[in-house]
């Protein structure tokens, strides 16, 4: 890296960081609210709640989110994105402060109210540095954002273990205070100021960051990265205010709302954030510690929720590393595998229902930790992304603000209606609906959740075009057959060698139809996808000119692997055992599953031109389509 290179750099990394510690604090608040009730129940408390109090202090901030998008989207455009962002500060300190010194129920939920005022700062937060950033540096620096909540959760966590609530709520107001001031060295977003007429300050600004070092090297990949998902269209994103957009016709303004590219990605967006709150995921970032008591777990609700902070921070870095792999893959794998992580939990929780030292207790923790990963990879973050890419741009703002306020409202029900689901239905089937829902997401991510990566806004709009109107769907047919495939066989067998290893050496155990459910949708899940897609695809991957010759030899290894596999399986069974072997044969549906997220070519609808571009250097390549 050049020295001018590495001088951007550390500018962009400065404001970046810098502009992100109000999500910091955003994310400390997060899990604050499991901190503060968990808390509050022990014994030497001065203040106590009832459930459906605790559950009022848990979920109000996200009802006030909406109200807070409004008032930031309106001084976003009056004051500039960095001006926006220390005002924001006023309502978190205060909220902090009262936090810090309540002594009662209402004086808690009047800071918890004043604190969702700022918990939509993010809107302002991606606008400012994706207006600072060269493009093809915006998907990476924009990943600030929310690598920025999952560290304040992280911090948060740790300081739980040694802190009160008043103590960790009074480090959070130094920490706004001290974020505040640093923000008067950071500059306003150059964009901002000379869409204001401030032309002179936007090139003072120009010349500080001397950006011209990182776009001379961004030109050759211009074509490619400006088609990126959030980058290309955020520069133009309204944020939750609704802007006075420019009619594109003489028809009045709110007939706009009224086009099939107007309602139908509204329904999509909003069933999206329905599928992504009732996956659980928020519950366990909110209700953490309950979760560690009510299913059991051997360590401390501290302990745990330190892990799954780890979880979240590794799953957001996860996530900008694949920021090249289509969404709509990311959300199949994450759905898929946060549903294998929840019904691992729920498996043990049935198998050992009253008893008081269960086995195996590891696999809660680990199966949680698990599910907070794969939901950073996809489920949480791709909601919020999406529903700033599939509006038609004189709607966007108004539209974008509308979808996120549903999500908010969608967050905050779940939230509060959370303990009465448990009281009332017990915490069994409360999860087993989480893990349907996440069910629901991987079939939402493959029959109708439209890709938008790599693709520009009217691409994005032609999807919800009448049918008849397009020449073809990019659908990732193959991959996605055996992904899901791949994924369920997982499911299956992990039920199977669960059930083995629950009730071993018990004499007539319970539960015996779970093994022949579990062998049935394994065979059925083999024969959509791992099963017959190996055979059609090396028939489909070779020029012509050797084709017959290597289809017959990719054949013969498969038959040979097919032998050995055969020949074998007596032995591995009195060897290993049965357990062993089909743990063995699981990991290997896990293992499909990756082999068709990062290698396994897309065939379906290509000709076989389209199918050998895929195997020439990358250099050769404009743009692989990967789904």
């Amino acid at each position: 890296m050049k020295h001018g290179q590495l001088k951007c750099h550390l500018k962009l990394i400065f404001c970046s960081t810098t502009i992100c510690f109000t999500q910091f604090l955003i994310g400390c608040s997060y899990s604050f609210s499991s901190t503060l009730v968990a808390q509050l129940r022990e014994p030497s408390s001065t203040i106590h709640l009832s459930i459906e109090e605790e559950s009022w202090i848990t979920s109000i901030t996200v009802l006030i989110c909406p109200i807070g998008l409004l008032i930031i989207g309106i001084l976003t455009d009056k004051f500039g994105r960095r001006k926006t962002v220390q005002i924001v500060y006023a309502p978190m300190a205060l909220s902090w402060l009262i936090i810090t010194f309540a002594n009662s129920y209402t004086t808690l939920l009047i800071g918890k109210i004043i604190l969702g005022i700022p918990f939509g700062i993010a809107v302002c937060t991606i606008l400012y540095i994706s207006e600072l950033c060269p493009t093809n540096l915006r998907p990476l620096y924009v990943t600030m954002v929310p690598f920025s909540i999952s560290l304040g959760m992280l911090a948060e966590t740790i300081l739980a273990i040694y802190c009160r609530w008043q103590t960790i709520s009074a480090i959070m107001l130094a920490i706004g205070v001290v974020n505040f001031l640093t923000l008067f060295m950071v500059p306003e977003s150059p964009k901002w100021l000379r869409a204001k007429g401030r032309a002179a300050e936007a090139d003072e600004v120009d010349r500080w960051l001397d950006l011209g070092h990182m776009t001379h090297s961004s030109n050759a990949s211009g074509n490619v990265v400006e088609q990126s998902n959030v980058a290309m269209e955020v520069d133009n994103t309204v944020h939750a205010t609704p802007a006075a957009p420019t009619p594109l016709s003489s028809s009045p303004y709110w007939s706009l709302f009224l086009r099939r590219n107007v309602w139908l990605p509204t329904v999509i967006t909003v069933t999206f954030f329905v599928g992504q709150q009732c996956s659980g995921v928020y519950v366990l970032l909110f209700y953490s510690m309950d979760v560690v008591r009510d299913c059991k777990m051997p360590w401390d609700s501290n302990t745990v929720s330190l892990f799954l902070s780890l979880a979240r921070v590794i799953g957001v870095l996860s996530f900008a590393a694949m920021h090249r792999v289509a969404c709509r893959t990311l959300v199949m794998v994450s759905g898929g595998c946060m549903a294998i992580s929840l019904l691992t939990v729920v498996a043990h929780m049935k198998a050992f229902a009253g008893v008081q030292d269960p086995p195996f207790q590891m696999t809660l923790i680990v199966a949680f930790v698990m599910f907070m990963f794969f939901a950073l990879l996809g489920i949480l973050p791709i909601p919020w992304i999406l529903c700033g890419e599939v509006f038609p741009m004189a709607v966007k703002g108004v539209m974008n603000g509308v979808v996120q306020t549903c999500g908010y409202v969608i967050w905050f029900i779940i939230c509060k209606i959370y303990p009465s689901l448990i009281l009332n239905l017990g915490v069994e089937i409360v999860w087993s609906i989480f893990a349907f829902f996440c069910i629901l997401n991987v079939l939402f991510a493959i029959f109708i959740m439209p890709e938008t990566k790599g693709k520009s806004l009217d691409e994005i709009l032609l999807y919800f075009e009448p049918q008849e109107k397009i020449k073809k769907i990019d659908m990732p047919w193959y991959t996605g057959l055996v992904m899901v495939s791949g994924g369920c066989m997982a499911i299956s067998l992990l039920t199977v060698v669960a059930h083995i290893k629950a009730f071993a050496g018990v004499q007539d155990p319970p539960f015996q139809m779970t093994l022949i459910v579990a062998f049935v949708m394994f065979m059925f899940f083999a024969l959509l996808g791992i099963l017959p897609i190996p055979w059609m695809l090396c028939g489909e991957v070779f020029p012509m000119e050797v084709k017959g010759v290597m289809n017959g030899v990719v054949q013969t290894c498969g038959f040979l692997i097919w032998f050995i596999i055969c020949k074998i399986y007596p032995s591995l069974i009195l060897n290993l055992g049965v357990e062993i072997v089909w743990s063995i044969f699981d990991f290997f549906c896990i293992l499909n599953v990756l082999f068709t997220l990062f290698i396994m070519p897309e065939t379906k609808g290509k000709s076989l031109d389209e199918i050998l571009l895929y195997f020439e250097p990358q250099e050769k390549i404009k743009k692989i389509d990967i789904p």
